[in-house]
């Protein structure tokens, strides 16, 4: 069974239910979001919060193929190389096209619905009594809120790494997996950062477009890169390594990595954006 998962759900072999959880992995990947299928299939065994974690253990496994691939770190001396030889390799991602949901899968609370804990719990992302959709949708799995949210806090608050790098590699990666709802967030902090309305909108044309310096280049590469193939190369890695330590190193893999599955979350529940919010660039 576990050289037969790398064949994927269409194998002869797997229950529903399993060809279900396997097609959920694979639309995360090159999705970014599960489809509505998918998710029905899984909520005939599973709640709400049981399809929302195994969607986040699927993108988090991303992550950490990002972290491993692209350090180069080795099978341990006990540890034999299991990953099937005979089989072709995994398809590239790509920029998805497919329509994202314009009502939540998963509905955000109301404050006057919410328990005193759940009010509690996002009383720090409150502002002016408005909670943003994301938190009031979260709020619904305490258990789950914590982690997640100390996560995304030291990703977005206490890294190593400048502010206007993390904003470009967090827009970058909304951009690929087609978030609008973290797009919209990341444009306002992109802005808080220093960088331009100009720079913003630039983003979504990546790279090779003109006005980055170097390391900016090579960061919005790094994203691309980590995206397509889970993997940043050499060529990408060398110019990175001029600009930043090797802890900035991990922590721009890590937050490529962590928003990859924040836009996995936003999409797959249908967070909405939140009025007066900027929209993501069409493209």
């Amino acid at each position: 069974e576990v050289q037969r998962i790398a064949l994927g759900p269409d194998a002869a072999g797997w229950s529903d239910f399993d060809r279900a959880l396997l097609r959920m992995a694979h639309e995360v990947r090159y999705d970014g979001m599960v489809s509505d299928a998918t998710w029905k299939a899984l909520r005939t065994k599973y709640s709400d919060q049981e399809v929302v974690e195994s969607m986040l253990t699927a993108a988090q496994y991303l992550q950490v193929s990002m972290v491993l691939n692209s350090l180069g770190i080795q099978l341990d001396p006990d540890l034999d190389d299991r990953l099937p030889r005979n089989l072709k390799l995994p398809a590239l991602a790509a920029r998805p096209a497919s329509p994202r949901l314009s009502t939540p899968r998963i509905k955000a609370l109301m404050q006057a619905d919410m328990t005193p804990q759940q009010r509690e719990l996002v009383k720090p992302q409150t502002s002016d009594g408005v909670v943003p959709h994301l938190y009031a949708t979260l709020a619904s799995y305490p258990k789950l809120y914590g982690p997640y949210l100390a996560f995304d806090t030291y990703m977005q608050r206490d890294g190593l790494i400048p502010a206007k790098a993390r904003e470009l590699l967090s827009l970058r990666t909304a951009w690929n997996l087609r978030d609008a709802y973290g797009w919209a967030h990341h444009a306002m902090a992109a802005k808080a950062a220093g960088l331009t309305e100009a720079e913003v909108a630039r983003i979504a044309k990546g790279s090779s477009a003109s006005g980055w310096s170097e390391a900016q280049a090579a960061l919005l590469s790094a994203a691309d890169q980590l995206h397509r193939e889970a993997f940043i190369p050499d060529a990408t890695w060398l110019v990175l390594a001029k600009h930043y330590n090797m802890q900035q190193l991990v922590e721009i893999i890590c937050t490529v990595g962590m928003h990859a599955l924040a836009s996995a979350a936003n999409n797959s529940i249908g967070v909405q954006l939140e009025p007066g919010m900027p929209a993501m660039p069409s493209g």
